[in-house]
C-alpha cells in the first residue's frame, strides 16, 4: 500500500489494486524499451537559419525597392517630357 508524506497512515488509493491487476509480464523476447537518445537543442542552427532567412527577405525587399524607385523615376521622365514646352533654341 502507499503511503502519504503527511499522514503515517497508509492511504487508500483505489486504483492501485486495478492498475497492479493490468500489469502483465511481457512474454520472453518482446521488446519492452527502446532506448532513444536525448534530444538536442540547436541553437547555432537556429541562429544562422533566421539570419539566413532574414538576409533573403531583406535582399527581397531592396530589390522590389530599386525596382519600384526606377519605374518611378522612368514614370515622372516620361511625363515631364511630355508636358515640357517646345524649345526652339532661340536665344532672346
Amino acid at each position: 500500500m502507499y503511503q502519504s508524506i503527511d499522514d503515517p497512515e497508509p492511504a487508500h488509493y483505489s486504483r492501485s489494486e486495478v492498475l497492479s491487476l493490468l500489469i502483465v509480464d511481457p512474454p520472453p523476447g518482446s521488446v519492452t524499451w527502446i532506448k532513444v537518445e536525448r534530444p538536442v537543442f540547436d541553437l547555432v542552427g537556429v541562429i544562422v537559419s533566421s539570419l539566413s532567412l532574414a538576409l533573403i527577405l531583406f535582399l527581397l525587399a531592396l530589390f522590389l525597392g530599386c525596382l519600384a524607385g526606377l519605374g518611378i523615376i522612368r514614370y515622372r521622365r516620361r511625363h515631364e517630357a511630355e508636358n515640357a514646352p517646345l524649345q526652339l533654341g532661340l536665344s532672346p
